[in-house]
């Protein structure tokens, strides 16, 4: 057994190695839609990967009204601070006609709301 505990035979096999504190996309999206769920309900609707017509997006919110709830803003998810998305968003933004907002770690999925204050109506927040 090596210094980190790991095997030889599992470092040949790809094992990960330690145990790295880290995000995942996953958990970086689930901490977001259940805060926005949680606070934003029933006035607007919020949906986890959303299919548009050409594009799936992390998290849609929309306004709740009659009698088609209206697409206010889309959320993408990314896994670290480096990640360089705006290409993407900028085509979401021109196909769905509303802004394409980014969190890219988890302490922007804890401040989602603050994200995403701007483009909702006063009603609610």
């Amino acid at each position: 057994m090596s210094k980190n505990g790991i095997l030889p035979s599992e470092a040949k096999l790809g094992y990960p190695g330690p145990y790295k504190a880290q995000w995942t996309e996953f958990e970086i999206q689930t901490i977001a839609y259940g805060i926005l769920k949680k606070n934003l309900y029933p006035a607007y609707l919020v949906r986890g990967e959303y299919i548009f017509p050409r594009c799936r997006v992390d998290i849609a919110i929309f306004k709740s009204v009659k009698p088609e709830p209206l697409l206010l803003c889309v959320l993408e998810v990314k896994r670290t601070l480096r990640s360089n998305p705006y290409r993407q968003g900028t085509f979401y933004s021109s196909l769905l006609g509303v802004p394409c907002l980014y969190i890219r770690d988890g302490h922007e999925a804890y401040n989602v709301l603050e994200y995403v204050r701007p483009y909702l109506t006063p009603q609610i927040i």
